[in-house]
């Protein structure tokens, strides 16, 4: 009779677990919806060029909801800048300490880089995602390609950040203009300082 009820109790606990959903593995993720993501840091490197000029040099995003902060370090012939996005406005703050707002600041971050940026634009490409607006993509095999404003973006690698994938080298064209960004490090969420 002992051995029964000990069989029957055992029977009961492995019917039981069959019912209970399965407990995720500790330091197991979700993927990040990138769609809906607000706040994100990018660190790595950029090369601009057009029309037989351009350069080269690191930079650091930093995209908290609408705010965009990137600061470029040279030698794009640009020294240091920051470049503050937020909405509508645009400011430009150059490594010699000259501040410029909306059509100046644009002018001249084209005139340091050799080359147009989409920066509105980029915040969406650089994480794989279109920015709003008419899209198309081409191949959603690697390499990606997405078509948008003109510009052809092909993403070349990517890399996995907590089961999420997110390019790790992008090259935006349109015309003799290009933008190649090499991604060295992505923070994603609350972590993103």
């Amino acid at each position: 009779m002992r051995a029964f009820l000990l069989t029957a109790a055992a029977a009961s606990v492995l019917l039981l677990s069959a019912c209970v959903a399965p407990v995720p593995r500790r330091g197991a993720e979700q993927p990040v919806d990138l769609a809906t993501l607000s706040q994100w840091r990018a660190a790595g490197r950029m090369a601009v060029a057009a029309d037989g000029t351009g350069g080269s040099g690191s930079f650091d995003w930093q995209q908290q909801g609408d705010q965009t902060r990137i600061q470029l370090q040279g030698p794009i012939g640009i020294g240091g800048m920051k470049l503050v996005l937020d909405g509508d406005s645009v400011q430009l703050e150059a490594s010699d300490g000259r501040r410029l707002e909306s059509q100046a600041a644009w002018t001249e971050l084209e005139a340091r880089l050799g080359a147009p940026v989409p920066a509105r634009s980029l915040r969406y490409w650089m994480l794989g995602i279109p920015a709003p607006g008419p899209s198309t993509w081409r191949s959603l095999e690697m390499p990606k390609t997405l078509e948008q404003d003109g510009w052809v973006i092909v993403y070349e690698r990517s890399t996995d950040y907590s089961g999420t994938q997110l390019p790790a080298r992008l090259t935006a064209t349109r015309g003799s203009s290009r933008v190649r960004l090499v991604i060295d490090r992505w923070t994603l969420g609350a972590d993103a300082p």
